[in-house]
């Protein structure tokens, strides 16, 4: 293959201008209802441009089984329209773009790349939560933010959407024991900015992200002084944010209370019901191997809800594709001192753990997809440490 991060491989010719741009409007655009439909033009360019530079491999394969079923068996039991097509070709699409992301462009532009992302991806969230923290209240007792010009959005894929920024705490730690200022400062941004939307949306999902995130730099930290620096560093952090509770109580105290309404009205140890919606959907699974339709809706689990609407055929590939995502996720762990493997790495956690738990597909398709271009940039860039 040829190998990434040459001299000039930074340069960027206008095709490749004209596809960047049009993907950093389709991320930053996820609520619009126009999304849809430039989110297909996007597609059907990456494949016009990657299809005969990029080589499909064994992921390509299930994610064209899994996106090709789903969207046929689902358009047969009536789910979708004819914008069904986007489907078919999007996850592939955006599996291609990641891999050639690390292919075309340097060490450096890379990472800012993966910031970009983040950024364009939850900035409208962010900015909304902020004007309404400023005029109205820190805690939205609706548990929404209201947008101009698009309809009322749910807390869970507005905590969904900001989930990515959850790992820019301990990206920033490492950036900091690497001496890489710059870097370190916009990721704690993006942490900044995505820790208020779920406190001020009373999100416990994102919660969790950032103690397995903070869990998971620990482990990966190959050095023992390494490990030792992120743990104070981290509890400094802890620290800072408990003074900082202790002198604006009343605010600490208004968001342990809306954490507290929350518990109160949908079960925590069951995450909200949820793992009562999986078992019964594992029950279901070989009954209804063509879909099934449920009373309480959505399943809240991206495999899961895959098979409530398509059936066991888009279910098993898409498990398959994302069990060999899981192989090269623990590969790239093996290789050590690598700080683009371990940003990686922290938004595969992000990643896999809102899918685990929302309903990401039919909510947010693109965040999904965006999972899809993360394997294609894991997967070409082991393939880069490897040969």
């Amino acid at each position: 293959m040829n190998k990434p991060f040459s001299l000039n491989s930074s340069r960027i010719c206008f095709a490749d201008k004209f596809l960047f741009t049009l993907f950093f409007i389709v991320v930053s655009s996820v609520f619009f209802p126009w999304h849809v439909f430039i989110k297909f033009f996007l597609c059907l360019v990456i494949l016009a441009r990657l299809l005969n530079k990029i080589k499909l491999d064994n992921t390509a394969f299930w994610l064209i089984v899994f996106s090709v079923s789903y969207s046929f068996i689902g358009l047969l039991n009536g789910s979708f329209t004819l914008l069904f097509f986007s489907y078919i070709i999007a996850p592939v699409s955006f599996y291609l773009l990641g891999k050639y992301v690390v292919q075309k462009f340097s060490y450096e532009i890379i990472i800012w790349f993966i910031i970009l992302t983040v950024l364009f991806l939850e900035i409208y969230v962010c900015l909304g939560a902020l004007l309404e923290m400023r005029s109205d209240s820190l805690i939205s007792i609706t548990r929404t933010i209201n947008f101009p010009y698009i309809q009322e959005i749910k807390a869970t894929l507005l905590g969904t959407v900001v989930s990515l920024g959850l790992c820019g705490l301990p990206v920033f730690i490492r950036c900091l024991i690497t001496s890489n200022k710059v870097k370190a400062w916009a990721f704690l941004g993006l942490f900044v900015l995505s820790l208020l939307v779920i406190l001020h949306l009373s999100n416990r999902t994102g919660l969790v992200v950032i103690v397995v995130c903070l869990a998971f730099s620990f482990m990966y930290n190959p050095s023992k002084q390494n490990k030792i620096i992120s743990i104070i560093v981290s509890i400094f952090a802890i620290s800072l944010l408990y003074e900082v509770g202790i002198e604006y109580d009343y605010l600490f105290e208004d968001f342990l209370n809306s954490y507290e309404k929350r518990n109160s009205i949908s079960a925590l140890d069951t995450g909200g019901d949820r793992t009562v919606r999986w078992i019964d959907a594992f029950n279901y699974l070989f009954f209804y191997p063509f879909g099934w339709e449920v009373n309480y809706g959505r399943i809240h689990n991206y495999w899961l809800d895959v098979a409530r609407v398509s059936g066991i055929i888009p279910f098993f590939a898409l498990v398959i594709a994302t069990f060999e995502s899981f192989i090269v996720f623990y590969d790239l762990y093996k290789i050590k001192n690598d700080f683009l493997i371990f940003i990686m790495l922290e938004l595969y956690i992000c990643f896999f753990m809102s899918c685990m738990v929302e309903p990401i597909l039919e909510g947010i398709s693109t965040y999904t997809y965006l999972f899809c271009m993360l394997w294609g940039m894991q997967r070409e860039y082991l393939n880069y440490k490897l040969y």
